[in-house]
């Protein structure tokens, strides 16, 4: 009886498994937990229209790895009060960090605005709950009367203020050509 006894508790014993565990063994960061295709998102701010989205997939993932992954790329309408789209942003790649709200664009970034003004570069972070555009690599503005470059860049969302550090070169266009 002693024997059954010990035999049956060591069964029971082993048995028992930690559900931090099972939780860890589980939970594959590197797969997504989501996937959504020909995805259209409207973002409002007391039900006005702030900012659409249009992407071909999303990929969400969750746990260490909490972020929206972009990719077949963004194209993204700022709108100002009412309808009007104030700037574009378009991109082959982009990655959300949902706890902090920042996404990271990348790979042949293209923001234009009303003014008819485009920047182009490579790398380019939005700060959605500042309303900012950034990037510290290599940019290219053009404008109706010259073409600016530079490394580093800083404007508002709306692309109708910003600021071009290191600048690199500046030319001119003649308006004959």
């Amino acid at each position: 009886m002693r024997m059954f006894l010990l035999l049956l508790s060591l069964f029971f014993s082993s048995c028992l498994t930690d559900i931090n565990e099972i939780n860890n063994l589980t939970k594959n960061n590197n797969e997504p937990f989501e996937i959504i295709e020909n995805v259209e998102l409207y973002y409002s701010d007391s039900a006005v229209l702030k900012v659409k989205l249009l992407a071909p997939i999303i990929e969400r993932f969750s746990g260490n790895r909490n972020e929206i992954v972009f990719p077949g790329g963004i194209n993204v309408s700022f709108y100002s009060e009412g309808t009007n789209i104030q700037s574009t942003l378009q991109a082959n790649y982009a990655i959300k960090k949902t706890e902090t709200d920042i996404t990271e664009i990348k790979e042949n970034v293209i923001l234009k605005n009303s003014k008819g003004e485009q920047l182009n570069t490579e790398h380019l972070i939005w700060d959605e709950n500042n309303s900012i555009l950034k990037s510290n690599e290599e940019v290219t503005i053009t404008t109706q009367k010259e073409i600016i470059k530079g490394t580093g860049f800083e404007a508002n969302q709306e692309f109708n203020s910003y600021k071009i550090n290191n600048i690199t070169g500046t030319i001119i266009l003649n308006e004959d050509k």
